[in-house]
């Protein structure tokens, strides 16, 4: 049994640890400065995640993709009532624990995701919760170090990764399920197959999204959305007329893809996408200060996985 075990890990180690480098652990940025490194980490090429179509953190699902999207809201998936009912809590705590440690020391997904969730006889749903919570301790340091405290955005343009930050929200207001990642991030599970369709709660998550950038003094906003997605073009109008509605100084940009504009930008980011947010420099946790300021009542899984051995010394999400 022990043999088998080695055997696994041994499939899930890579040849080089992933790990970030000493000098990207650093203090904030100033908002606004463009100084500090930006890491290009090993096996990520900054060329081929430009390629047009590449989106980080590709949205999975359990449907078919083949089948006409016809929701009108961010909602629920049908299955999650029973996977992420409370008693489902604890288990997909302590994989989302084994999984950030073995990150930790440098194993690799998939065949760590496989591992840990074998181990808890997670199902595909649960195993991307799971995914999409974890982190390595070095990733972790490293993303705390540079995220802002919201005081610190008054008077700065803010880059909004679209797609990434208004799922998450409009999630929220559709009673979908809601993760607490081991980065203090929130995450959804939504899935978009490289198509987006506007649904019931989108108009009030933008206007939501704005109130948050309101009262936190951010004068100008640039949303960036993923040109390929379908529909961009039409959530772009909508953005801009939610936008003029206000008196909103909003840009809103179709890229082939947001990553790596955001990755080397100078200003501050708002996402909670995890490879953005491993190269980027600071960041706003946009999508949960929109949350917890005007949605208490969302269905927020706390999957940060305690014990943590570097215990955030901030107030701030």
């Amino acid at each position: 049994m022990i043999s088998v075990l080695f055997f696994a890990l041994s499939l899930a180690q890579p040849r080089q640890s992933r790990g970030l480098p000493e000098e990207h652990l650093q203090a904030p940025r100033e908002a606004g400065s463009s100084k500090g490194p930006l890491y290009l980490g090993t096996g990520i090429s900054l060329a081929w995640r430009s390629s047009p179509g590449f989106r980080c953190e590709t949205r999975q699902t359990e449907e078919n993709p083949t089948v006409p999207d016809s929701r009108s809201h961010r909602g629920p998936h049908p299955e999650d009532a029973e996977l992420f009912a409370p008693t489902e809590w604890e288990k997909l705590r302590q994989a989302t624990y084994d999984l950030s440690w073995l990150l930790t020391r440098g194993y690799v997904n998939p065949s760590a995701l496989t591992l840990v969730g074998n181990r808890y006889r997670l199902t595909a749903r649960q195993r991307l919760a799971v995914e999409r919570s974890a982190c390595g301790d070095r990733e972790l340091i490293a993303r705390r170090a540079r995220r802002l405290d919201p005081s610190a955005v008054k008077g700065c343009r803010i880059l909004i990764d679209g797609y990434n930050v208004l799922t998450t929200v409009e999630a929220a207001l559709g009673k979908g399920v809601l993760l607490l990642a081991r980065d203090s991030t929130y995450r959804d599970m939504a899935s978009m197959h490289g198509h987006y369709r506007k649904v019931a709660e989108t108009v009030p998550a933008l206007e939501l999204i704005g109130k948050t950038l309101e009262q936190l003094e951010v004068p100008e906003a640039v949303w960036f959305l993923d040109r390929p997605v379908s529909n961009s073009g039409r959530l772009q109008a909508l953005i801009k007329s939610v936008a003029e509605s206000h008196g909103w100084v909003w840009e809103v940009e179709l890229v082939n893809s947001p990553d790596p504009i955001l990755m080397e930008a100078s200003e501050p980011v708002a996402t909670a996408d995890s490879v953005v947010l491993d190269y980027c420099g600071n960041w706003l946790n946009l999508g949960r200060l929109t949350v917890e300021r005007f949605i208490p009542e969302a269905s927020v899984i706390d999957l940060a996985c305690p014990p943590d051995p570097f215990p955030d010394q901030g107030n701030h999400p």
